[in-house]
């Protein structure tokens, strides 16, 4: 095994203690088998310390309580390599093939929606109940009330949600085929293709999924994952984990690389191909600064003997075996 794999184990090993170390500050034995860790090499001090002082540097940022991340923090692809000649007369139709496509997929959702987050943007909507949405970069909503209740339609990605407590007018959020149902709470609701997740930090909210036939009831600092084709699976998270997107933050916990690509998308200038059977059978656990999203690219690559090849300054294709 060379040093840079030797170290990309290192970094890897250093990003998973500290999200075990914070999820059990009180375990002796945990505390224990860090220290021996510590000790068996200087190499495994330095990249702690570096781990550690990227983790404080991320907690010490500005929370998100604008309409939009400055746009400086939406870093573009950097070329390392020129495109080769066969590229060059490609690269004008590959981008046309490629917006074109964009754009008819966000057809529907424009239509709809009355706010969307851009690019590497947090967007925060004011709602006229009194509650606040603040939406994850690249997702949409559109939101309307009368006199049965509150219905936040989100149209694609995922928002965090504090709702204005009003038990005459029930606040539902409709995720794809799933819903959210609450009367006043703080909770963090999205969905794709795979399915929804939901997590609460305060309050108590019904997840109804698919279409109302099963219903689910979380607490603070439960969550729910709802495949659409599958079982649903319910888990534990610290409430102020919770929609750590609105500070920057991407916090990774033992899941697969295409989890971590699909984050790592709605925060990046350009346009980033997976594939790969490694895709869905290699796991990351660490923290990822979303406001630099080439930069983390590049740390999970590193750390994880990922191949990343640059074809034109906006398209990176990332394949992991």
């Amino acid at each position: 095994m060379n040093d840079e794999v030797d170290m990309g184990a290192v970094e890897r090993m250093a990003s998973t203690w500290l999200v075990r170390l914070d999820d059990d500050p009180e375990d002796a034995g945990l505390r224990a088998e860090f220290e021996q860790w510590l000790d068996a090499s200087p190499e495994h001090r330095r990249v702690w310390a570096e781990t550690r002082d990227l983790d404080l540097l991320l907690e010490a940022a500005r929370p998100v309580d604008a309409v939009a991340l400055p746009a400086g923090n939406v870093v573009p692809l950097k070329l390392r390599r020129k495109a080769r000649g066969k590229w060059r007369m490609f690269v004008p139709l590959a981008a046309a093939a490629c917006l074109g496509l964009v754009l008819a997929a966000d057809i529907p959702v424009w239509m709809q929606a009355q706010d969307i987050a851009r690019t590497g943007e947090v967007h925060k909507v004011a709602l006229q109940d009194g509650s606040t949405a603040w939406l994850a970069p690249g997702a949409a909503m559109a939101f309307s009330m009368d006199a049965e209740g509150r219905r936040l339609k989100l149209l694609r990605g995922k928002g965090y949600f504090d709702v204005a407590h009003d038990p005459a007018h029930p606040f539902r959020v409709e995720a794809g085929d799933g819903a959210v149902k609450v009367l006043g709470t703080a909770f963090e609701a999205g969905f794709n293709e795979q399915g929804m997740a939901v997590s609460v930090r305060r309050g108590l909210v019904e997840v109804s999924y698919p279409k109302g036939r099963v219903r689910d009831r979380l607490r603070p600092g439960q969550s729910i994952a709802v495949p659409w084709a599958g079982s649903p699976s319910r888990g534990q998270v610290r409430p102020d984990r919770i929609a750590a997107w609105m500070n920057g933050r991407l916090l990774v916990n033992d899941r697969p690389v295409r989890d971590v690509l699909e984050a790592l998308r709605p925060w990046y200038g350009g346009y980033i191909v997976a594939r790969g059977p490694g895709l869905d059978t290699r796991r990351v656990t660490g923290i990822y600064d979303l406001r630099h999203p080439d930069a983390a690219l590049e740390a999970l690559a590193r750390a994880h003997t990922i191949a990343v090849r640059d074809i034109t300054p906006w398209l990176r294709i990332v394949t992991v075996e």
